[in-house]
């Protein structure tokens, strides 16, 4: 009886070690186990890489990995993360991975993969984006930045920034409204949805493009998981910010939304002389050469 006993309690220690965890942003930790992964809907697919001068095509099983966390009751994640046995950490942004093809492996060339040794492979990607030996999935929310220095009118500056027909390249736009090589661009579209990505590594082939009305949307990126990426209506990258001037009077839900602290800001009115004119929690109307001061 002991002995039967010892062997469940080995065999229960044993699959909680090596158990996979998914960790949602917004929902305790989820333990699976190598047996329930296997039970999945299995993909195949093929990997293409060079080593050593030779090029080496592998086939693999495994399960698509967007498909898989939705079926999970995980949809809303602003970016993903990887962590093997040994620490070693891969992150990917959403938008990464709503255009790239993305699966856990269980196995290779038809052989089962041992469970200490899952991998996630990105094959459109070089192998040094893979994971060995997986032991936790991350999804991690919008990390909230810190709050901007200066808040001007959109409206007010755009003309400036360098336009083409129409589009405004965010190398353009990096260069001339936020002074920067390189760092993450915030933006918030109207219906308050937050994304923060970087730049060149996300960005560097995207740009602004603006319709008649004047609405601005984000060319080459129209969702953000399952939800449309709606008209943008705020940008900040460092200490400077830009927001359509529509939305100034939605200035505290816009901060909510970024997770800014009001409690510890003191927000001010300014002109280009830096003459204060008001200063109170919101400000509505600004005309040119005005703009907002947090502190």
């Amino acid at each position: 009886m002991k002995r039967k006993l010892l062997l469940i309690l080995m065999l229960s220690l044993s699959i909680y070690a090596f158990a996979l965890k998914v960790c949602p942003s917004d929902a305790p930790q989820m333990n699976l186990s190598y047996q329930s992964l296997n039970a999945e809907k299995l993909s195949e697919f093929t990997t293409q890489r060079n080593k050593n001068g030779k090029d080496i095509r592998e086939n693999w099983q495994g399960i698509a990995l967007l498909p898989w966390l939705q079926s999970l009751g995980i949809s809303e994640w602003h970016s993903l993360k990887c962590v093997s046995y040994d620490g070693y950490e891969v992150e990917l942004q959403r938008v990464e991975l709503d255009n790239m093809p993305a699966f856990l492996a269980l196995y290779h060339e038809n052989e089962a993969i041992p469970e200490q040794d899952l991998r996630i492979i990105f094959p459109q990607t070089r192998e040094n984006l893979w994971l060995r030996g997986v032991s936790q999935i991350v999804l991690q929310a919008y990390q909230p930045q810190p709050h901007p220095r200066y808040i001007y009118p959109w409206e007010d500056t755009k003309d400036v920034f360098g336009w083409n027909n129409g589009e405004l390249s965010i190398s353009e736009l990096m260069s001339k409204a936020f002074a920067q090589s390189k760092g993450s661009l915030i933006m918030v579209d109207r219906e308050l949805h937050p994304l923060a990505l970087e730049y060149p590594a996300l960005l560097a082939d995207k740009a602004l493009v603006e319709s008649n009305s004047g609405s601005i949307r984000l060319k080459g990126i129209t969702r953000v998981g399952d939800s449309p990426l709606a008209e943008i209506v705020y940008l900040q990258c460092g200490p400077f910010a830009y927001v359509k001037k529509g939305c100034l009077s939605q200035l505290t839900e816009l901060g909510m939304a970024l997770g800014w602290d009001w409690t510890d800001i003191r927000l001010t009115s300014l002109k280009n002389t830096n003459k204060k004119i008001q200063d109170r929690q919101k400000a509505i109307k600004l005309g040119k050469e005005t703009y907002l001061e947090l502190r």
